[in-house]
């Protein structure tokens, strides 16, 4: 399966780091130490909580585009 529980190893120590205030180093080594046992995660439901840029559905390229194109277009019209 393409999208074993193993593939978010890294959202179920996210997951600890958020609920039981574990360090992400520590919570990593948690979950690497059951990677075998994890609970599947549902893989549409993943991507959506993904917020930050460059997420996977996110824009981050051509959002930081623009912001990069309006900062030069502010500097420019100050000069």
């Amino acid at each position: 399966d393409a999208c074993s529980p193993q593939l978010f190893a890294t959202d179920h120590a996210y997951n600890l780091v958020v609920r039981e205030e574990m360090p992400f180093r520590d919570a990593y080594r948690e979950i690497a130490s059951r990677l075998d046992t994890l609970e599947p995660m549902d893989p549409y439901e993943q991507l959506r909580n993904r917020t930050h840029i460059g997420a996977a559905g996110e824009p981050g390229p051509g959002l930081l585009r623009g912001q990069l194109e309006g900062g030069r277009a502010a500097r420019g019209a100050g000069q």
